[in-house]
């Protein structure tokens, strides 16, 4: 009985390391993949925005759970729910008695491969002098000078992490939310080369507006002292 305990909680635990490696590793690769293949190399600020992380996390992912399932179902011969959460294993099961599998499958790859072009054409680049944005529609970039900034909002977000949010808004009406879900910058702190940015912008006539109603929020979150002085630096 206790070595069937203690070798499920063996499993559980491998599970788990196992999901987070794969989480950590799929970002990382995703990030620096993204990064190489832009050929940007002099930037400030490399920003790829949520839904390309999200976008990119969810192909990866699903094709990861399919290559297990195959995996075990060739080394098996069945799929255990010991091994696999049972929803999985239900659409598993539906999919291999669906009598168009090869159609779903192909339905899906080319659904995975638009996806990630989204996730790997969708980033923001702001070098010393320009900003430039990057997506699907606009595969070469569409720049603009840091005098095409109208306004900048900066402040402190809603969500439980109560973290720095920073946009601009262009004369043309796009919005640009400067802060991804990954940033890269020559500066060792995001943070200091937003103000830098910031106080360009500020300089080439935009105008500026903050506000400060979850910054007692923010400094309640204890950060480190060095990363909440920055942030309230950006906030003046």
């Amino acid at each position: 009985m206790w070595k069937a305990i203690f070798s499920s909680l063996i499993k559980m635990l491998l599970s788990i390391v196992a999901v987070v490696v794969l989480a950590l590793g799929s970002i990382a690769v995703f990030d620096y993949t993204s990064r190489l293949l832009s050929g940007y190399k002099n930037y400030e600020l490399f920003t790829i925005p949520t839904s390309s992380m999200i976008t990119a996390m969810v192909v990866i992912y699903f094709w990861l759970i399919v290559f297990y399932l195959y995996i075990l179902n060739r080394i098996e011969g069945k799929i255990s729910n010991t091994r696999v959460n049972p929803y999985i294993i239900k659409v598993f099961n539906l999919y291999s008695k669906h009598k168009y599998k090869k159609q779903i499958l192909c339905g899906v790859a080319i659904l995975s491969v638009v996806g990630l072009i989204y996730a790997y054409t969708t980033y923001s680049v702001i070098t010393n002098n320009k900003i430039i944005l990057h997506g699907i529609m606009k595969l070469n970039g569409k720049s603009y000078s840091y005098s095409d900034v109208k306004e900048i909002y900066a402040g402190i977000s809603d969500d439980k992490d109560n973290n720095l949010y920073y946009k601009i808004k262009l004369k043309d009406g796009t919005k640009i939310d400067v802060i991804g879900a990954s940033m890269d910058s020559k500066n060792e702190s995001y943070e200091l080369e937003i103000y830098a940015i910031d106080q360009k912008l500020l300089k080439a006539g935009a105008k500026k507006y903050i506000d400060t109603k979850n910054l007692s929020k923010f400094e309640n979150k204890k950060y480190d002292k060095k990363y909440e002085k920055n942030v309230k630096q950006i906030l003046k």
